[in-house]
């Protein structure tokens, strides 16, 4: 089994040709079980701020816990809220 592990997200604002921006999501991510690691960069999505934020929040809630790994096997978590 493998899990996918991601190394970096990029987003990118650039203007539209209705004056309205556009945006685009980008990641970095790699399979656990291929050797050696190699990246790749993919496009997530381009499109507007609602699009945008749809997608975050969707990426994020389709991860089961404790699956979601970050660089070097480092592991994310959310911070306790006071």
């Amino acid at each position: 089994m493998s899990n996918t592990i991601s190394t970096c997200k990029l987003a990118g604002a650039f203007k539209g040709t209705n004056g309205n921006p556009v945006y685009v999501l980008f990641e970095r991510t790699h399979e656990s079980n291929e050797y050696p690691h190699t990246p790749n960069w993919s496009a997530q999505l381009i499109g507007g701020i609602d699009a945008v934020m749809t997608r975050v929040f969707m990426s994020a809630s389709a991860c089961e816990g404790g699956s979601l790994l970050g660089d070097n096997g480092r592991t994310t978590r959310l911070l306790p809220t006071k």
